[in-house]
């Protein structure tokens, strides 16, 4: 169990960078929105990759005898060229103004709403579904039991949440006191999220790119 952990470590906390734009839009419930929906918003983040994580370890699983590792490797492979290429998209837009779609209406979110979202988001984001298909395949390199897997994705989901939970969590101990300090963080988060995520995606892409070449030589 220990090592499937290990292994899904370097992805929950890829995952967790990498969400600096759903960052910001935590920090916009945490400000605007009573706690509960935050709170919605959060869990259904970190459901979201729990979901998507367990689908692709159950259909690796129903591989008889495991993929073969030549497979891992070239997911490996395919993982970091995609990863780079995301990378060099977030990079190019990071001088990009305006509010997404999905954002829309932040203000009004209920908690139903805001678990939706964060759902969607947290399982269909490309960038989540890149990540978390190489840890899934890490998971399923390291052990073969069910529950040590399950252990894996459930950390995995946990660690991804980080960067998504802190705000709800910083206004659960705060209050309303701490919206000067989420204030200034949203601030920060929209002025340099698009860059963080693709200094994140840029360096976890190519570390996924040299183990996976390195395994197929």
């Amino acid at each position: 169990m220990v090592q499937a952990i290990v292994q899904v470590v370097p992805f929950g906390v890829g995952l967790a960078v990498a969400a600096a734009p759903m960052v910001v839009l935590a920090l916009l419930l945490a400000t605007s929105r009573p706690p509960r929906v935050g709170v919605a918003f959060a869990a259904g983040w970190v459901l979201g990759i729990v979901l998507a994580a367990s689908v692709v370890v159950l259909v690796a699983d129903l591989v008889p005898g495991g993929p073969p590792r030549t497979v891992t490797s070239v997911v490996r492979v395919l993982a970091g060229a995609a990863l780079c290429w995301l990378a060099v998209r977030s990079w190019r837009s990071r001088a990009t103004k305006g509010t997404p779609r999905w954002m829309a209406g932040v203000g009004e979110w209920t908690a139903g709403r805001a678990l939706a979202v964060g759902l969607g988001l947290g399982a269909l984001n490309p960038k989540n579904l890149v990540l978390v298909v190489a840890a899934a395949g890490a998971v399923v390199e390291s052990t073969d039991r069910p529950a040590e897997q399950a252990a894996a994705v459930l950390v995995l989901g946990l660690l991804g949440g980080l960067g998504v939970g802190a705000p709800v969590v910083v206004r659960a101990v705060g209050g309303p006191a701490a919206d000067r300090a989420l204030a200034s963080a949203g601030a920060w988060m929209t002025a340099h999220a698009t860059a963080l995520t693709a200094v994140v995606l840029l360096v976890i892409g190519v570390l996924l790119l040299v183990s996976g070449v390195t395994e197929l030589v």
